[in-house]
């Protein structure tokens, strides 16, 4: 029995207030991951710690709506350090708000790792 697919949660920190968030992708009926929201806070109710899933990066788009909770960026990056930081979506170099490295953005090709919650 496999484990249903329907959002997968990621923390994230902001690149501009280093507070952290989460990244809300949700499994869309035409069987891709949308990047749906950057929440402040996580209702314990809305995930199942324990659970994970992965998000394909080859197979996921950045919904109209997502922005980051504090600074309003438009999409997340990958550092080096393994942490997930938001960035503007013309941004070309990043600051990690978590280890201070600063470099070159390029394509996100791994998979994108979270816990899975239930849709609402």
């Amino acid at each position: 029995m496999g484990i249903k697919k329907e959002s997968v949660f990621i923390m994230a920190h902001c690149s501009n207030t280093g507070k952290p968030f989460y990244v809300r992708f949700d499994f869309a009926a035409d069987n891709k991951w949308v990047m749906t929201y950057g929440i402040a806070s996580q209702d314990k109710n809305e995930h199942q710690e324990g659970e994970a899933a992965k998000v394909d990066y080859k197979n996921f788009r950045i919904g109209p709506q997502f922005k980051c909770p504090y600074c309003k960026n438009g999409t997340i990056a990958l550092c080096s350090c393994k942490a997930y930081a938001c960035v503007g979506l013309d941004e070309k170099m990043m600051v990690c708000p978590t280890c201070g490295k600063k470099g070159w953005l390029s394509k996100l090709k791994k998979n994108i790792s979270g816990s899975q919650g239930k849709s609402q």
